[in-house]
């Protein structure tokens, strides 16, 4: 059994993605199976999807202009696109400060 297999998640070695947990979690509560307009009577709930989670405003707009079951939203799809901006920004100054720290096998 490898190294890997043995250790918790918040154990791994920096080569390993400590947010994966998160990211995980994210995918399965992103709104792609119901609509973002179940989340209306949750006010917080709906706010936190919306700016956590950039492709929530995509697949809601997807699946507003592909099914037309509801107008577009393009507050929606700005805030998605805004996100998605800080999330490059911080990944990379992420991995820039990170970089030296990898194992370069080529």
């Amino acid at each position: 059994m490898g190294d890997s297999a043995r250790k918790p998640l918040c154990l791994m070695s920096r080569r390993d993605p400590n947010g994966f947990f998160v990211i995980n979690i994210m995918m399965y509560v992103t709104p792609v199976i119901y609509p973002l307009a179940m989340l209306d009577s949750h006010p917080v709930a709906k706010t936190a999807m919306t700016w956590l989670n950039p492709i929530a405003g995509v697949i809601s707009n997807a699946r507003a202009g592909l099914l037309g079951h509801s107008a577009f939203q393009w507050d929606v799809l700005a805030i998605s696109l805004i996100m998605s901006a800080v999330y490059l920004a911080l990944g990379l100054a992420y991995f820039r400060a990170t970089e030296r720290y990898f194992a370069d096998i080529a």
